[in-house]
C-alpha cells in the first residue's frame, strides 16, 4: 500500500506531487548509475552506499529539466501497491531521455499498467557550468536490438520535439505584428 504521507487529507485521492517526486528521484537513479556504469565507479557508488563519501564528490550534476508528459490512464488506488520501474530510453550528448511506468495490483491479481511518464535529464558540468558528456546507450546482446531500436529513436524525436518547442516560445521570439493582429 502507498504511505500515508501520499493521501490527501479530507479526500480519497493522492498528492500528486509527492507521487512525481518519488519518481523524479527513482528516474535521477536511474541517470546517476548510467553516469557510473563502469567497474572502478562500482567502487565509489559502494563507498557512497556506506556514508564514506557524497555525490559532492562527482564532477557533474544532473538537473532534471522536463517531464515531458505524464499520462496516467486510471486512477491511483491508496489501498494497493505501486510498483514503478524506470529505463533509459536515449542517452546522447549531455541528455538522457528515461521513461517511468507506474503499475498496481488489484487484490490477488497481476500487476496492471495505470500510467508513465517521461523524463528528461541534462548532464552539467560542475566547475566549468557547461554540458557534461554522457555515456552512450548500446545495446547488450541480450537486449531486444528491435524494442531498443525502437526507444532510441523515440528518444530522440521526444528531444527534438522538445528542442522545436523551446525554439517556439514566445519568451524568447516574440510574434510579429501581423502574427499578433490576427487574433
Amino acid at each position: 500500500m502507498l504511505r500515508k504521507d501520499f493521501k490527501r487529507i479530507r479526500s480519497n485521492g493522492i498528492r500528486f506531487g509527492l507521487l512525481v517526486q518519488a519518481m523524479d528521484g527513482l528516474v535521477g537513479d536511474v541517470c546517476y548509475k548510467h553516469m557510473n556504469a563502469t567497474t572502478e565507479s562500482l567502487e565509489h557508488w559502494i563507498e557512497i552506499g556506506r556514508g564514506n563519501e557524497t555525490f559532492d564528490s562527482l564532477p557533474y550534476f544532473l538537473p532534471t529539466v522536463s517531464v515531458d508528459r505524464v499520462d496516467f490512464v486510471s486512477n491511483i488506488r491508496l489501498d494497493r501497491d505501486l510498483r514503478m520501474s524506470a529505463y533509459m530510453m536515449a542517452a546522447k550528448g549531455s541528455t538522457m531521455v528515461v521513461k517511468i511506468d507506474c503499475e498496481q495490483r488489484p487484490a490477488g491479481g497481476d500487476y496492471e499498467k495505470i500510467g508513465e511518464a517521461i523524463f528528461l535529464f541534462l548532464a552539467r558540468d560542475k566547475s566549468k557550468n557547461q554540458a557534461y558528456s554522457v555515456p552512450s546507450l548500446k545495446l547488450s546482446p541480450s537486449d531486444d536490438v528491435l524494442m531498443g531500436a525502437q526507444a532510441y529513436e523515440l528518444g530522440i524525436m521526444l528531444k527534438n520535439f522538445s528542442m522545436q518547442k523551446a525554439q517556439r516560445d514566445l519568451h524568447k521570439q516574440l510574434p510579429t505584428f501581423e502574427e499578433s493582429t490576427q487574433f
